[in-house]
């Protein structure tokens, strides 16, 4: 009699162990597949060239002019406008704050005027 319980115990702790093990790994394995899929789109306006970024199928970011210049003016070719989106989808990714400067216009090929690149690092 003491066998069988003690057989029972081992058998229950190995079946509860076993379903604890399963349970962690379909977790991981889930979570695995949480990935945010990112998407970057460039569109031309009435004003130049913008783009935009989905975020699993929904409009995370809309950008139709350049930022940071105080003007309303769009990127001057597609390729600006997705090399600006790239960078951003960069920085979402390391989770920094999407927020393009004066020198990610200036990677991107933008020309910024002295004028305003001496403002704007009078503000630093």
């Amino acid at each position: 009699m003491m066998i069988k319980i003690k057989f029972r115990t081992i058998l229950l702790l190995l079946l509860t162990s076993a379903a604890v093990i399963l349970l962690v790994l379909h977790y991981r394995a889930a979570r695995k597949g949480t990935k945010s899929v990112i998407q970057l789109s460039t569109f031309q306006t009435a004003v130049g060239w913008g783009y935009k970024i989905d975020i699993n199928n929904t409009t995370k970011i809309y950008q139709p002019f350049m930022p940071v210049i105080e003007t309303h003016a769009g990127f001057e070719t597609r390729l600006m406008a997705e090399k600006a989106g790239r960078i951003i989808v960069h920085k979402l990714i390391r989770n920094q704050q999407p927020i393009l400067t004066l020198k990610d216009l200036q990677l991107v090929g933008v020309n910024i005027d002295k004028a305003l690149l001496k403002k704007v690092n009078s503000l630093d």
